[in-house]
């Protein structure tokens, strides 16, 4: 995340929002996961595949928030890109 944050060049403080932005993408792609399960035209293999994607965002969500402060922290040291 750092890496392309410096990229990116982002200040210190929109890096701040970068966290927020992940758990709110996980959150949102379970979400969409979630309602493909309601699909009439869903095949029966489907239902499985999606059930996995929405665990694997849930997972994703629960070791963003658990290790939030280390991104927090990892995201606040900037280097210089490399030329």
């Amino acid at each position: 995340m750092r890496i392309l944050a410096d990229a990116y060049g982002l200040e210190a403080s929109a890096r701040g929002e970068l966290v927020d932005a992940m758990l709110d993408r996980q959150t949102r792609n379970a979400s969409w996961w979630r309602r493909r399960l309601g699909d009439p035209e869903l095949r029966p293999d489907d239902g499985e595949l999606i059930a996995s994607r929405v665990e694997w965002s849930e997972r994703e969500h629960a070791c963003t928030s658990a290790h939030r402060s280390t991104f927090e922290r990892a995201l606040l040291v900037t280097r210089p890109l490399a030329r």
